[in-house]
């Protein structure tokens, strides 16, 4: 029977981004929600392996977002500071037309088992520090590309706090996923909340609008778990094509 390797297995269980994953109604798509955002994939569901990659000119086909259409969202909601530190950092964004795979789970001593039937996924962008890489899918409207930006530039901010804190020999601000997370998608429903644009869960918010903390630190928990609670997984291999990539960010 089919099991994840010691290595595969280790990586599963601690997911390093954000993004969102379909279908949202399963529990293996709430769960997974954690490998979405910020850049996960490949057998463990972390780094995205560019299989397949087109080029095409962003003139000849129809997008669904666009840097200006995603800057009027942004200065609509105060978000220009995510396009300055973005460049300041010197982070290229791709952006992709897709990310689909299915992904499937495992249970039982060393994860020997099959946990149900495959599920479909689609990865709606992601973060990554080595390579300075933020990725926006083109399955996002304008709104959508904006308020995904918004939280992967804050994942860039958290690695940088780090990084200058390391340099004075002190502990970092940002210890782990959940912290990550947490911080990531308070600053994004902030965004949204300014930007007039829905909240990325309905429990975000309260009944009166108000952006609800203890909702998304519920929902954190839950769908970013590691260690003991995480579900071991194995992923697909996904086929995706870049359409264009983007660096400097313009800002008009």
């Amino acid at each position: 029977m089919p099991s994840l390797s010691k290595k595969a297995r280790h990586r599963a269980r601690e997911p390093r981004l954000d993004d969102r994953a379909g279908p949202r109604n399963s529990l293996a798509a709430r769960t997974v929600d954690r490998a979405v955002s910020t850049g996960t994939g490949s057998r463990s569901g972390l780094v995205p392996q560019r299989k397949s990659i087109a080029t095409a000119s962003s003139d000849s086909i129809q997008l669904k977002w666009t840097t200006a259409g995603v800057n009027n969202v942004l200065a609509g909601g105060g978000g220009k500071h995510a396009v300055d530190d973005l460049n300041v950092q010197g982070y290229e964004v791709i952006h992709f037309d897709s990310y689909k795979f299915t992904r499937q789970f495992y249970h039982g001593p060393f994860n020997w088992f099959k946990d149900g039937s495959s599920k479909p996924m689609e990865r709606n962008g992601w973060h990554n520090r080595s390579r300075k890489e933020i990725a926006i899918s083109d399955q996002r409207d304008n709104g959508g590309a904006a308020s995904t930006l918004v939280h992967e530039v804050a994942h860039a901010n958290q690695h940088y706090i780090n990084e200058q804190r390391a340099k004075g020999d002190l502990d970092p601000a940002y210890r782990d996923t959940l912290a990550k997370e947490l911080d990531a998608h308070i600053k994004q429903e902030e965004f949204n909340l300014a930007a007039n644009l829905p909240p990325k869960h309905p429990s975000f918010r309260t009944e009166g609008n108000e952006i609800d903390e203890d909702a998304i630190a519920r929902y954190v928990q839950r769908v970013y778990a590691v260690g003991a609670n995480a579900r071991a997984y194995v992923d697909s291999t996904p086929v995706w094509n870049t359409i264009e990539t983007i660096k400097p960010w313009p800002w008009p």
